[in-house]
């Protein structure tokens, strides 16, 4: 995000890798690569389309530093992490700009998964455990796959 300009950002309430570098740096993570591909187009509007977007970091620098016209897609399949992008969107007024979905991507649309989760540590990071052919799974914690 640009330095001279608030941006509020919504964390998951969890100790997880993504939420504990913007809570130890104040800053979103996004690579240097991505981040040099934006800057070759910041003149013009881009569209940008991120899978596993969890809290935003790559997509989010993106439309704030390319064009206002640029336009975003994030996929994720974590909802509390879609919920924090969704009001991040929301708080910074980029709702219009930003869609944000709660799926899975791949190449069997029939495949499901459901949310486990692992401690590492001190760490609480969510997994996913197929359960294509396990009917037997609470509904709310199953997301479904797309293909694109």
């Amino acid at each position: 995000t640009h330095e001279s300009k608030s941006f509020l950002v919504h964390l998951l309430p969890t100790r997880n890798v993504e939420s504990n570098h913007v809570r130890s740096v104040i800053d979103l993570h996004c690579d240097r690569v991505f981040r040099d591909i934006v800057a070759e187009h910041r003149g013009q509007p881009i569209t940008v389309v991120e899978v596993g977007a969890h809290l935003g970091g790559c997509i989010l620098h993106a439309l704030t530093h390319s064009h206002l016209e640029s336009r975003g897609l994030a996929i994720d399949a974590y909802a509390p992490a879609v919920d924090a992008l969704r009001r991040t969107a929301v708080s910074n007024q980029m709702e219009e700009r930003l869609t944000v979905v709660e799926q899975f991507v791949c190449a069997d649309d029939d495949r499901k998964f459901s949310l486990v989760f692992s401690e590492t540590g001190v760490l609480s990071q969510p997994g996913w455990e197929d359960v294509s052919v396990n009917a037997s799974c609470e509904r709310s914690s199953v997301v479904e796959c797309r293909s694109l």
